[in-house]
């Protein structure tokens, strides 16, 4: 059991070629929820869903229709048992809802994308569902809501989303972001149903080459860890094929399946084989995924990165220039360089090992 849930929110500014930095950071802080803003896909043209799979999460999508740009989402672990919770959709607005299973209740989270300048329509219609799921279930919303602001609370450096914003401070959700997440403004938030649901929010570095700063949270919710799975796999590099062969061989298929029609013959013949092969190749239990870092990782990667954050903590606290440029001077070539050496000696054992291709 653990009693945190540790989450984080980025605005990608197109996270095609960005994806490494991300597999960087969850295997660096192993983060339980992490929410992507302005994901730039589209995989009805251009990108495949699979190329942004990140190990041990769920995976849920919603893309921009008919426009570049836009886009959110939403990496989760499988131990939270995510499930889509349905939503009507909103105009020029990209979001996703889950219910997340925690110990015997729900929770519900949510990642928003809004652009700028959006219409009062959208802007209602939006009001009105976080208003209607934060009324019925412990609720967590965050995203890129496009209303700058410099300190919650104070006047919207906008023309529009004033009655969002308006909305938003009025509602009985608690806003938790209290620092610029894009230059000297707040266009990231986190709201919670609950004041006490949410600890610990952190601001920054800046995600890759975007603009926007990270933005990490605790949800502090008490959840299982993830469970050991029943289900079990045949060890096939241990089987005897050659009794196999000979069971197989000794089977009359003629008297087994002659005579019956063709449903018939296949689940005979799915029988004899299933049996066969049980009692020719053994079996043991799934071991759970534990691989969380990319296959490019290396412990000198690993170091690099670690003392990258530990620089930028200090700079946070010091705000010495000094620090800052020591923060960076710590090179993140070395990412590229792993991924270009592993791709290398792939290619050199292509002919002797085909499955590292």
């Amino acid at each position: 059991m653990c009693n945190t849930v540790k989450a984080c929110l980025i605005n990608a500014r197109s996270l095609r070629n960005k994806f490494s930095d991300l597999e960087t950071l969850a295997a660096l802080e192993n983060y339980h929820i992490i929410g992507i803003t302005e994901s730039w896909l589209n995989s009805a043209n251009r990108d495949f869903l699979a190329e942004y799979n990140l190990p041990g999460y769920d995976m849920f999508s919603c893309e921009r229709q008919d426009r570049i740009g836009g886009g959110v989402l939403l990496y989760v672990k499988a131990s939270l048992q995510p499930t889509i919770f349905k939503t009507d959709k909103i105009n020029n607005i990209d979001s996703v809802f889950l219910h997340l299973r925690v110990r015997s209740k729900k929770i519900v989270i949510g990642l928003v994308y809004r652009p700028p300048a959006q219409n009062i329509s959208s802007d209602k219609n939006l009001q009105d569902q976080i208003t209607e799921i934060s009324n019925n279930f412990d609720t967590v919303i965050c995203g890129d809501f496009n209303l700058p602001v410099n300190s919650w609370g104070s006047p919207l450096n906008s023309r529009s989303g004033q009655d969002l914003y308006n909305s938003l401070l009025d509602c009985s959700l608690k806003q938790h972001v209290q620092q610029p997440t894009r230059g000297d403004n707040i266009l990231d938030l986190v709201l919670s149903t609950n004041d006490d649901l949410i600890s610990n929010v952190n601001i920054g570095p800046e995600f890759s080459n975007s603009d926007h700063k990270i933005v990490s949270f605790n949800i502090n919710l008490q959840v299982y860890k993830d469970s050991v799975s029943n289900e079990e796999v045949f060890i096939y590099k241990e089987g005897d094929y050659e009794i196999l062969k000979l069971i197989l061989a000794a089977t009359d298929r003629n008297a087994e399946l002659g005579e019956s029609n063709i449903e018939e013959s296949w689940a005979k013949f799915k029988y004899i084989l299933e049996n066969a092969v049980k009692s020719c190749i053994p079996m043991r239990k799934r071991r759970p995924c534990k691989r969380n870092k990319p296959k490019w990782w290396t412990n000198q990667t690993e170091s690099q990165l670690l003392k990258k954050n530990r620089a930028y903590r200090k700079y946070l606290i010091s705000q010495n220039e000094g620090d800052k440029l020591e923060y960076d001077r710590i090179p993140k070539k070395l990412i590229k360089q792993s991924k270009k050496n592993l791709e290398m000696y792939i290619a050199s054992v292509t002919k002797s090992s085909p499955k590292e291709f």
